[in-house]
């Protein structure tokens, strides 16, 4: 069935979802676009506190039983994120403009992902986001490696760059962005209900056929590797280096010569784990001030698109004024004219803008993902 995680919904502050709550589901991968609601302050202290109760796990590890360990159990809570929807709706506002223009083609995707997601959010009162990625973990040995994953998703909200899209735009689909939708189900109905094994077993088993054919299958993670095969290679290692000193002292009679071939290669040995290592995304206090999106200007990777933190930037029929119409003014997108966007205001905001403003766009982009990015910032607005 492969290691699952889940983006569930409800109105508690930390606890994870039941199974009549879970919204999507992946399988052995996460989903980038769960991380646009992440803050950088959510983030930190996600990833301290993952440290916090890793520390406190680990010296348990060479035991042979650890189910009911409670610092086993407290660490893998620490790895599912917990994020009020007003928080998440706050950073989907903030994030989304300059990855929608960046990389318009996200629009479709991201439309489709957030009308699926607020189907769950619907009728609840202070609704929290869960993203349950405890079963992800058991890809990785510790929390490094694991983090590095978390953070490569992030950065595509946070500071997409043209090397993040062309390193995985051919593999995208929306499975692949947002995991498999699941519909809003009825709590179920019994005197034992549903149990943890069954909401990892049986979520979506009718549609995993369905989705082994039609999605390609993620690209292998790195495996956890077995722990007896790491104590052996230090055994090894040890070994060898101590013949190697013992061969050195008899043959040349120099003890600082023997010392020396011992520790040369078990420095090389520790700089190359060091090096190897991946590259952890520097993570901004929150102390310093940062310049939102809608402040700085945001680069298109395929042309110029007129989308802004702030609302869309559009022209006057004769193209004598330009203006930004904030997003909470508009009605919604749609084609006009060749390689441009058409521009519908909401009723009583008519007065305030031209009749018939629209917005050029490059003519190597397609209006329809440029309508479908514009389009989800303006049901961003209205939440």
């Amino acid at each position: 069935m492969g290691n699952r995680t889940f983006l569930s919904v409800n109105t508690a502050a930390s606890s994870v979802g039941q199974y009549e709550e879970v919204a999507f589901e992946t399988n052995n991968f996460v989903a980038p676009l769960w991380f646009c609601m992440v803050s950088e302050e959510q983030y930190q202290q996600y990833r301290e506190q993952l440290w916090t109760a890793w520390e406190a796990y680990k010296p348990f590890l060479d035991e042979e039983e650890l189910d009911g360990l409670s610092a086993g159990e407290a660490f893998y809570a620490s790895l599912n994120l917990h994020i009020p929807w007003q928080e998440a709706v706050r950073q989907m506002r903030a994030s989304l403009p300059v990855a929608l223009t960046r990389y318009p083609a996200l629009g479709p995707f991201v439309s489709e992902w957030i009308d699926a997601l607020l189907t769950h959010i619907d009728g609840k009162q202070s609704p929290v986001i869960h993203l349950e990625l405890a079963q992800f973990f058991d890809f990785y040995e510790e929390p490094f490696y694991y983090l590095a994953v978390i953070e490569e998703n992030l950065s595509l909200w946070w500071d997409p760059d043209l090397a993040w899209f062309e390193r995985n735009a051919e593999q995208w689909n929306a499975y692949r962005l947002g995991g498999e939708a699941l519909p809003v189900r009825e709590a179920a109905v019994g005197e034992f209900g549903i149990n943890q094994e069954e909401r990892n077993n049986s979520i979506g088993n009718a549609q995993e056929k369905k989705i082994i054919q039609s999605v390609e299958q993620p690209s292998p993670v790195p495996k956890q590797r077995v722990r007896w095969v790491q104590e052996l290679y230090i055994w090894l290692l040890s070994i060898l280096l101590a013949a190697l000193c013992l061969a050195i002292w008899v043959w040349t009679a120099n003890m600082w010569l023997a010392l020396l071939a011992f520790l040369l290669p078990v420095i090389c040995v520790v700089m190359w784990e060091v090096l190897k290592r991946p590259k952890a995304m520097p993570v901004r206090g929150s102390a310093r001030k940062k310049s939102l999106p809608g402040e700085r200007e945001i680069i298109c990777y395929g042309g110029y698109l007129p989308i802004t933190a702030k609302g869309f930037e559009a022209v006057a029929p004769a193209g004598d004024e330009s203006f930004t119409v904030p997003w909470k003014h508009i009605e919604h997108l749609q084609s006009s004219e060749s390689n441009a966007i058409g521009l519908v205001v909401r009723q009583g905001y008519e007065q305030r803008y031209p009749a018939g403003s629209s917005a050029a766009i490059d003519p190597k982009l397609s209006p329809e993902d440029v309508i479908a990015a514009a389009n989800t910032m303006v049901r961003l607005s209205r939440l």
